[in-house]
């Protein structure tokens, strides 16, 4: 899913809006668990967002924890998905 948001965000970074501008949007991108409730994964999720607004225009940011309980570190998870 963190791929797919950041070909998205790439897609939307390609559209010119005005004189010398472009669109962009910040992405928080959760992944779901078996044991996961709607409100936890949405609460992730919009945890992420959070992160990629403070950080710029056009970030994908991933849920926190969601690279520990599948057992990878964030980074390797980022280079992943080319981010």
């Amino acid at each position: 899913a963190l791929a797919l948001v950041r070909r998205w965000s790439a897609v939307l970074r390609a559209v010119p809006v005005g004189r010398g501008q472009r669109l962009a949007a910040g992405f928080g991108v959760a992944r779901g668990f078996p044991d996961d409730d709607a409100a936890g994964l949405l609460q992730r999720a919009s945890r992420a967002l959070v992160r990629a607004r403070q950080k710029g225009s056009g970030r994908v940011e991933p849920g926190l924890g969601d690279a520990e309980r599948l057992g990878i570190t964030v980074e390797s998870a980022r280079e992943a998905s080319g981010g």
